[in-house]
């Protein structure tokens, strides 16, 4: 399915049922206020037109899910639009079963795509929540590095499991989708994690070094290979070194908002290359999107 334009997906809205359902006892607030606010008409009409595309790729029941899990399941289908928009085919996704997307290209070629937004977390490693005192921040903190590694990991056992299990080849390419939405508050005071801050916690690069040349490249003046919890513990935080990590592809990511979703734009979704993954995307899947890679003989990153 090609790019479909925003307006006509509005046309079309009253040919199927609503993303929403009816107030239920254990919906997410942030998924009634998403309904019910009157200031948010606009809003729940773009959830309505992403809706229109994404319900043709949709498991059964992710309407009840997106009630209850609202950030999780807000990044299922935004990336799952975003995917659709992009003229990738998509094949419907098995929950249960496997991954949540299957991209079956026209050479025969299968991208296997799992997507993840890691919560703020309970621990003394939780993500803080952002404090207004006259400047925004904007570098990633340690405990956001940790979130986003550990949901790393926990996507690469699944991965694994699928493979074992029969149900991804292990010839085909395996993407990981990371998000930041949920470590965003409804007031809309983000804490942004927006290139070339992703490589801190995909390569192990120092984003307070971080040089930024005239024609795009990213070169780090440092790096680390852990962080530190607070409980004194290390923790990896450069998968894309790590040997267990070559069975995945590549990571998607965007810093897009359930608050103000757009997905049309190919700038707004990046892939970053695995460059130790021992399948590489095909250049059909790769090219719809942003691609960062490493340029080893350079010494950075470039897109």
């Amino acid at each position: 399915m090609g790019v479909v334009s925003f307006a006509l997906l509005l046309h079309y809205c009253h040919m199927s049922e609503s993303v929403f359902l009816t107030k239920s006892e254990v919906e997410h607030p942030v998924y009634a206020m998403q309904r019910d606010h009157r200031l948010r008409e606009k809003l729940r009409a773009k959830y309505e037109a992403h809706w229109q595309v994404f319900q043709k790729v949709a498991y059964e029941g992710f309407r009840e899910k997106f009630q209850r899990e609202f950030y999780s399941c807000w990044w299922e289908m935004y990336l799952g639009v975003s995917i659709i928009n992009r003229r990738l085919p998509v094949v419907p996704g098995r929950p249960n079963e496997g991954p949540d997307f299957q991209v079956q290209l026209d050479d025969g070629s299968t991208v296997w795509v799992e997507a993840t937004a890691p919560q703020r977390g309970t621990s003394d490693d939780q993500i803080p929540l952002e404090k207004y005192d006259g400047q925004m921040t904007t570098e990633p903190t340690d405990e956001a590095i940790l979130r986003f590694t550990q949901a790393m990991q926990v996507k690469r056992n699944k991965f694994e499991e699928y493979t074992q299990n029969g149900i991804v080849d292990a010839k085909d390419g395996m993407v990981i989708a990371l998000s930041p939405c949920s470590f965003q508050d409804e007031a809309m005071m983000s804490l942004e994690f927006d290139e070339p801050y992703p490589l801190a916690f995909l390569a192990g690069f120092d984003a307070s070094k971080v040089v930024v040349r005239g024609d795009g490249s990213i070169h780090w003046g440092g790096w680390r290979q852990t962080i530190q919890r607070k409980s004194g513990s290390p923790v990896r935080v450069d998968p894309f070194a790590q040997p267990e990590f070559s069975i995945i592809s590549g990571v998607l990511y965007t810093v897009e908002s359930p608050f103000n979703p757009e997905t049309e734009d190919k700038y707004r979704m990046r892939l970053y290359l695995n460059p130790e993954a021992t399948n590489p995307l095909p250049a059909s899947f790769a090219g719809a999107f942003e691609t960062w890679h490493e340029d080893k003989d350079a010494g950075c990153w470039h897109s």
